[in-house]
């Protein structure tokens, strides 16, 4: 995986490991907001997937959510925050939205937890 061949000595917090995943994503084209304010916090990223300007927006969004865990029993943190703050309610509008969850294990610096859930917004 891309984030084991960054140095233990960068990523000490979630904002490097959203930083390392922005980067791999803007490459490929897709427009990456980092930081992405909302009424209730601030989503650590949201890629716009799919945009097709005709009379009604068709977009598909991806919201996401990184956490650094200390322990196993930390597991879904990062999904259940998007889902707390209600990240997903600034992008109502939308076709579909992605709400994704990634986590880390503060040691060893492994991906320990992905997970995600499909919200259909306005169709």
């Amino acid at each position: 995986m891309f984030i084991s061949t960054i140095s233990y000595e960068v990523l000490k917090n979630e904002y490097v490991y959203a930083a390392a995943i922005y980067g791999l994503i803007y490459a490929t084209g897709y427009n990456v907001i980092i930081e992405d304010n909302t009424s209730k916090g601030r989503i650590d990223l949201t890629v716009v997937v799919n945009k097709k300007i005709v009379y009604i927006f068709h977009i598909t969004f991806v919201i996401m959510e990184f956490k650094v865990l200390e322990n196993e029993k930390e597991k879904g943190k990062a999904l259940k925050q998007i889902k707390e703050k209600e990240y997903h309610k600034k992008y109502l509008n939308c076709e579909k939205i992605y709400l994704v969850g990634i986590e880390f294990e503060k040691i060893n610096k492994n991906l320990v937890n992905f997970e995600y859930e499909v919200i259909g917004g306005k169709k």
